[in-house]
């Protein structure tokens, strides 16, 4: 159960290229600049913390977007899935990405909280999530094991990240 960092590199690579992941993960200054509430230390510790995206949410909510709303839907954690996952499978089918065979999305609910995230098969059946929702950033998603991903637990982001064993 592996998951290489030259898959990683594939897979962040192929979502970081795809036009419609850039526009729903990267946080858009009109709408949803996080700096006009926040420090400018603190879109670090969203990003690193995991908290970006639950705080974009809640700045779109404070502007009057929400469910139905076509930049909301695209913004939230499975507006964000659906891209990646799209963006995935098309370099899968242009073998773009070695050792994945199989992407889809995932869903927990952790403190009573819903969230949805990228997940990935390997080829050795090894299970992941990649979950680009949590940091925001196109080159950085959180990754972890699936087992991992669904308590809320051993993420790690991708600009540290070399390998699972």
């Amino acid at each position: 159960m592996t998951l290489s960092k030259n898959t990683a590199d594939q897979i962040v690579a192929a979502v970081a290229a795809d036009t419609a992941c850039q526009k729903a993960i990267v946080p858009n200054p009109t709408l949803e600049t996080l700096a006009d509430w926040t420090s400018p230390g603190a879109s670090l510790v969203l990003e690193f913390g995991g908290l970006a995206g639950g705080v974009r949410n809640f700045a779109m909510i404070m502007r009057g977007l929400g469910p139905g709303d076509p930049v909301f839907d695209e913004r939230i954690c499975l507006g964000i899935a659906a891209v990646t996952i799209k963006a995935i499978h098309k370099a899968m089918r242009a073998r773009q990405i070695s050792g994945v065979a199989s992407c889809s999305g995932i869903h927990r609910v952790h403190w009573g909280v819903e969230h949805e995230a990228t997940w990935i098969r390997t080829t050795d059946d090894g299970e992941y999530v990649f979950d680009w929702h949590s940091t925001l950033r196109l080159k950085d998603p959180r990754i972890s094991k699936a087992t991992d991903w669904m308590v809320s637990a051993n993420a790690i982001n991708y600009v540290f990240f070399n390998g699972f064993n």
